[in-house]
């Protein structure tokens, strides 16, 4: 029993050290896997307001059709990025400093392993 709580509080403690990182690769992962319906689900929302505004003017219309997802990438630079940033280092970080931080990267990791196997890598790679 000795051994494995040096063995959990070493790992921990080299974990504990590093949870700035272990957060950046949560969300890198969650968004790594997400990206198209994030991507989507803003471009419905910028779709949505532009053409509630101009209603009637098909040509502005077919020019925002062809640049949406250009201007949801711009966008997504300067508003997502930062605001992910800021939610690392508020939300995040506080909440990963803790005992159970092995604990919980190997559930998120197993977690990811297991979606990107039954999901991701079927239904978005093409494998069967």
């Amino acid at each position: 029993m000795a051994i494995t709580n040096v063995i959990y509080d070493s790992i921990n403690g080299f974990l504990l050290n590093r949870v700035e990182d272990i957060g950046f690769i949560i969300i890198s992962l969650i968004y790594i896997f997400f990206w198209k319906y994030i991507f989507l689900f803003l471009e419905k929302i910028f779709r949505g307001l532009t053409f509630s505004f101009f209603e009637n003017k098909q040509a502005l219309l077919g020019l925002i059709k062809t640049i949406d997802s250009f201007v949801i990438f711009i966008l997504s630079v300067i508003f997502v990025i930062p605001l992910i940033r800021i939610i690392l280092q508020k939300y995040i970080t506080p909440l990963l400093n803790t005992k159970y931080l092995t604990i919980i990267v190997l559930v998120f990791f197993i977690l990811a392993y297991l979606y990107f196997y039954l999901v991701y890598s079927r239904h978005h790679l093409g494998k069967t």
